[in-house]
């Protein structure tokens, strides 16, 4: 009965943006970008699933029209916390994207890439233009 009542609560609160199996954290992405200024910035520490379960359509879509993603790092399974977590930070702007707008993308996959965060951001970093964000 609780479930549903909070079911029910997030679709009528998050309309099309609700999908019934998204994890609770993709909310909080819609919501920080609602209640951003314009130009602000918003970077979370969250689960990297949104980034390839289809649940994530929603969130990935929301990030790449509603704001400017600057850096997406994908740390995938390595141990970043105590607990089996898979983290990724999205830090955001919040604007329109532009033509020409990149986001600075990484994916770390080894642990000693951990050793040394800025050194392995600027040797794996890239660019990755605006239109490669999938959103599908």
């Amino acid at each position: 009965m609780r479930r549903s009542r909070r079911s029910a609560y997030s679709q009528k609160t998050f309309g099309d943006f609700y999908c019934g199996t998204a994890d609770l954290y993709t909310y909080f992405y819609k919501r920080g970008i609602e209640i951003l200024k314009p130009l602000g910035h918003l970077c979370f520490i969250a689960p990297n699933k949104f980034m390839r379960a289809a649940y994530g359509k929603n969130t990935r879509k929301l990030l790449a029209s509603e704001s400017t993603p600057k850096v997406v790092i994908d740390f995938c399974d390595l141990p970043i916390f105590d607990a089996t977590t898979y983290p990724s930070i999205v830090l955001l702007e919040k604007k329109k994207p532009a033509n020409g707008d990149n986001t600075l993308a990484a994916t770390f996959t080894t642990a000693s890439q951990l050793e040394h965060l800025e050194d392995t951001l600027e040797q794996i970093g890239y660019d990755m233009p605006r239109c490669c964000l999938k959103v599908g």
